[in-house]
């Protein structure tokens, strides 16, 4: 096809052809979040354990962790100790039946960066030191801009903190707190190219001036690109054999001209992981 659909209208796709648990779920991760230990603390966690990895896998991960008695709290885990990080990994490994887990490779690594986060932040003397630290003060994720993009990358270079956290995770976890960010990972790569856009900013650019918000699309996209798409290299021709005209579920509404209010991100309250409650080094 040669003409694309208007951005708005990829979007209500992206929301009608998504499960109804999946969309309740998607409509309140994304809404801003106060700036605290916790909440940074829990973004940081899942980012690190699901990075470059199935969230089915991190899942596992989360609950084998759990049995094997992690403190998801990143207090505590300002008080653990090398023994007690080393004690921990014996201790999964057996959960996991996997001798070797304690002792090399990706496992140790990622729950390494954890503790090592969770104990980052139980150094800050109270919540103000903190976001004054991190984010220049600011209290709330909707307040999040590309500096603090800026300031986390530079955080990360100079402190040697964020272990385990690269460039397009520091773009999931403020997404997450509640920033207007696309995490520009290989499914927004391919959808900004199908789209017609020279690079991930220009879309961000598209995004804003349509009044959408770029959490809530990265949010959709990944959700029905995972379930009906299946590689990022097969994005182009699903795309393009598409019924753009035609929304599924029988809702063909003039989406294309629906009020930009109407799409704006939702004030809901946090959401509730119960497959993470979180923690450090």
């Amino acid at each position: 096809m040669s003409e694309k659909p208007s951005l708005h209208r990829v979007l209500s796709r992206f929301e009608h052809q998504a499960p109804n648990d999946t969309r309740s779920w998607l409509e309140s991760t994304h809404s801003s979040k106060e700036l605290t230990r916790k909440t940074f603390f829990d973004e940081t966690y899942w980012a690190i354990l699901v990075a470059n990895m199935k969230a089915s896998t991190a899942r596992s991960w989360d609950e084998n962790a759990r049995k094997s008695k992690f403190p998801f709290n990143w207090r505590k885990l300002g008080d653990w100790s090398d023994d007690d990080f080393n004690g921990w990994c014996r201790r999964m490994a057996k959960t996991l039946s996997d001798p070797k887990a304690d002792l090399e490779g990706v496992f140790r690594e990622r729950w390494y960066g954890i503790w090592d986060i969770g104990w980052r932040l139980a150094q800050f003397e109270s919540e103000a030191e903190f976001r004054e630290h991190y984010f220049a003060g600011k209290e709330h994720g909707s307040e999040l801009t590309d500096d603090d993009v800026c300031r986390l990358k530079e955080i990360k270079r100079k402190e040697g903190a964020l272990y385990r956290i690269g460039p397009v995770s520091i773009y999931f976890i403020l997404r997450n707190l509640g920033g207007d960010f696309l995490k520009p990972d290989t499914w927004i790569k391919a959808f900004a190219a199908w789209y017609g856009c020279d690079s991930v900013e220009e879309l961000v650019s598209a995004l804003r001036s349509d009044g959408i918000h770029c959490g809530k699309f990265d949010a959709y996209c990944w959700e029905y690109c995972t379930a009906h798409v299946g590689r990022a290299s097969d994005l182009p021709r699903h795309f393009n054999d598409l019924n753009w005209q035609q929304i599924p579920g029988g809702i063909n509404q003039a989406v294309d001209v629906v009020a930009k209010s109407s799409l704006a991100w939702p004030e809901s309250e946090s959401r509730h992981i119960a497959l993470c409650s979180r923690a450090r080094r």
